[in-house]
């Protein structure tokens, strides 16, 4: 349903919350600010209030987070009837949640230190509650749409209930058609590029690009291109949702567009992934932003122009390497040898395994961040040029 809304449903303050890759809040928090917005980095994500134009602003234009909820209500809960009365107050068919979808909402439930300790029992009362304010859902519905997604996190016997905005998660931003053997997210790879010193003109070099993720979002970045500018969210979905102001954010993100970049460059040896990586620049639009060739990084020719720029890459490690013990080369050791040899005066981003002490042998290195990908605990390590 769409409507233009009122002043009213304008001016009104909505409690935000951007949830957040744990390590990366930081980036987040300084991605609201860009945006004009006052927040609160907490643990796990970003606390934000702002109008309904600033709950569209930031799904748009957020590179790093996973997706945007919007607290709907709070309050201290010690038994499950509470939890079905208290869930039958609230104007569920607002968020998209009422008998014209087929699907029940689809629940995240988690409890700390409560009296409510059985995360399955607490959703049968949220749902049960809900079907009292809206009517019955078809629970044999077996569709594959996206249900809206409802939060509630109870600590210390106080419930907190939100409803996701986003849908998918952010990171699926709609241009990753092909990819390769466990690639890093694209709010990963934005957080990357946000986080180093590169200044968004001097040359960006990924050589170990994979499908292309870091570059794309490295050429999306220096041409201001919004990260869910190809995507859909769950908040078209909702009741109040004002088709005239999401057309209007998504039009001026669209005219602010800047036709030229940062020389982008992509290398990977190999020749599919690199035929991925063309394919989802294409997808993204940045097809000619980015020269991505065939090539190993060590070679004496790797340096992909004179001027010095950054390197920022994701080496493989864990489930991307199938190399035996002492089988190959140390990828982190030939890398540092190959900026010292032939990448002389730039800088470089890599994520390495938490386990190494040094990420680049030789080199002098500084750790910005410590997170979890793809189940393996990683490091963000950067070499300034000197």
């Amino acid at each position: 349903m769409q409507s233009k809304g009122t002043d009213r449903e304008l001016a009104t303050r909505l409690r935000m919350f951007a949830v957040t890759q744990p390590g990366l809040e930081n980036i987040t928090g300084l991605e609201l600010e860009y945006l004009g917005l006052q927040c609160k980095v907490v643990e796990g994500g970003v606390e934000y209030t702002g109008t309904i134009k600033d709950l569209y602003k930031t799904n748009l234009h957020l590179r790093t987070a996973n997706r945007i909820i919007v607290r709907i209500g709070q309050f201290k809960v010690t038994r499950l009837p509470e939890v079905v009365k208290r869930f039958s107050a609230y104007p569920w068919e607002l968020y998209g949640i009422g008998p014209e979808r087929a699907a029940a909402p689809a629940f995240r439930v988690t409890c700390h230190k409560s009296r409510l300790y059985h995360s399955g029992a607490v959703e049968e009362r949220a749902l049960q509650g809900i079907e009292k304010r809206v009517g019955k859902f078809n629970h044999e519905y077996s569709g594959s749409e996206n249900p809206p997604l409802v939060i509630i996190r109870i600590v210390c016997d106080r419930c907190t209930v939100s409803v996701d905005s986003s849908g998918m998660p952010l990171h699926m931003r709609g241009y990753r058609i092909k990819s390769t053997r466990a690639p890093l997210r694209e709010n990963l790879a934005a957080a990357l590029v946000l986080m180093s010193a590169w200044d968004m003109k001097s040359p960006f070099f990924d050589p170990l690009c994979g499908s292309g993720t870091i570059a794309i979002e490295a050429a999306m970045i220096s041409r201001n291109i919004a990260p869910g500018i190809l995507r859909d969210f769950a908040f078209t979905n909702w009741k109040n949702f004002n088709k005239e102001l999401w057309d209007g954010i998504r039009e001026e993100a669209e005219s602010s567009i800047s036709d030229k970049g940062a020389e982008i460059y992509g290398a990977d040896i190999d020749s599919r992934a690199i035929k991925a990586a063309i394919t989802n620049a294409a997808r993204a639009g940045v097809a000619h932003s980015i020269t991505f060739k065939t090539g190993r990084f060590s070679s004496n020719s790797a340096a992909p122009c004179t001027n010095p720029g950054w390197i920022i890459t994701n080496p493989p490690y864990g489930r991307r390497i199938s190399a035996k013990r002492g089988g190959k080369q140390d990828i982190y050791r030939e890398l540092a040898g190959a900026l010292r040899k032939n990448f002389k005066n730039w800088g470089i981003i890599c994520l390495a395994p938490a386990s190494r002490d040094n990420p680049l042998p030789g080199l002098k290195t500084d750790i910005l961040s410590t997170f979890t990908n793809g189940g393996f605990r990683v490091r963000v390590a950067e070499h300034c040029p000197s």
